[in-house]
Formats: C-alpha cells, sequence, structure tokens
C-alpha cells in the first residue's frame, strides 16, 4: 500500500512547480507523483506503466499501473487536474464534478488480479474546490472525507444530483468505497485530494 510518506512527497513536488508557476497540465500531476514514488524508493522506474490499456473499457487507458512486485500488489491510479479556464469563462461546474466520478467509477472497475490497490488522485484549483465543499451541490462529504473514512458510493448517490452530473456519468455508477488517503492545501489556492476506490 501507498504510504503517507510518498504522499507528502508527491505534495511536496507539486506545490514546488506551482510555486514556480511552471505550466502544469494532468499528465504534470502524473510525473509528479511518478518522481515522489521514485523519491521515497517504493518502485523501481520500470514498475511505472503510464497509459496502462484498461481492462474492462475498450479504448480507455488507466493513467498509471505502478507494478506488482514481490511483497507488494500491483497498484491502479487515475488523476483528475480541474484548474480555471484561461479565457476567464466560468467552469462548468457541474459537467466537470460528474466527470470525477466517471473516472472514479471507472477506476472501481479495474479487477483486484491486476491492482490490489487502486488511487483516485484530483488536484483543483479554488474555483472548483469552492463549488465541492458548497454542502448546496451535495458532494462536501466526498470532497472532505477524512483520512481513514470511508463512504459508499452507488447510483443512488449520482440519482441525488444535477442532470448534468447524472448524464456525465451514465452508465458507469456501480457500487463502490471510497476512502480519505490523503488531504493538502498547495501553493497557489491549489486542493490535492487522494481516495482509496473499492469495489463493493
Amino acid at each position: 500500500m501507498i504510504t503517507d510518506q510518498v504522499f507528502k512527497a508527491f505534495a511536496n513536488v507539486l506545490s514546488q512547480r506551482l510555486r514556480a508557476g511552471a505550466f502544469t497540465t494532468e499528465d504534470g500531476v502524473r510525473y509528479a507523483f511518478a518522481d515522489a514514488l521514485l523519491q521515497e524508493k517504493f518502485c523501481a522506474r520500470e514498475d511505472i506503466v503510464p497509459e496502462h490499456r484498461h481492462p474492462v473499457f475498450e479504448r480507455k487507458a488507466l493513467d498509471l499501473l505502478i507494478a506488482q512486485c514481490p511483497g507488494r500488489a500491483a497498484v491502479a491510479c487515475e488523476f483528475k487536474y480541474d484548474r480555471a479556464i484561461p479565457s476567464g469563462r466560468n467552469m462548468p461546474r457541474p459537467q466537470h464534478a460528474g466527470a470525477i466520478f466517471k473516472d472514479l467509477f471507472r477506476l472501481a472497475r479495474i479487477p483486484a488480479e491486476l491492482a490490489g490497490e487502486r488511487l483516485f488522485i484530483y488536484l483543483t484549483d479554488s474555483e472548483m474546490a469552492s463549488y465541492l465543499a458548497n454542502p448546496g451541490n451535495g458532494l462536501t462529504r466526498f470532497y472532505d472525507l477524512p483520512v481513514g473514512v470511508t463512504m459508499p458510493l452507488d447510483q443512488a448517490f449520482v440519482q441525488r444530483h444535477s442532470a448534468t452530473f447524472i448524464k456525465a456519468t451514465a452508465g458507469l455508477a456501480l457500487p463502490c468505497r471510497v476512502t480519505g488517503a490523503f488531504q493538502a492545501e498547495l501553493a497557489g489556492s491549489h486542493s490535492l485530494r487522494i481516495w482509496r476506490v473499492e469495489q463493493a
């Protein structure tokens, strides 16, 4: 299982990038995580497999797979980075929220034979963070889930949200559980959240 030490190293690498104003995309977040894994000697460089073929969805790829080795199960990771639109236009926040769960439900379908641990890794700036933390949008419990606390997700959870949210997750919701794994507030008004995902 990936340790808190790795997550802290990851948060530090990300903060350095954001503080420096380095152009950062979702790929940059993924590479920062790989950097932290290597810094903390969690795995070897050759164990890190980006864009691994998804075993359930055709023409879809898993963002990152850390291959199994003696004494450690494989780890499947999905990443999402929401940030303000450069033009300054309003972000379609319900659609972005639905996309979070679209990726999370896909991750939940990764079979245990491929990965013994599944991580959903989310970075956002203040615009999307404020939406997720707003109790009126029904996502606060998920977004601020304390480390070590578990909550269930299923179709009933999806149906409590907007039509845009429901459309984004259409056909993907399945009973699963998420557990808070890590939280950090980073440079540039960014927030990092990591959840462990398990099939129900």
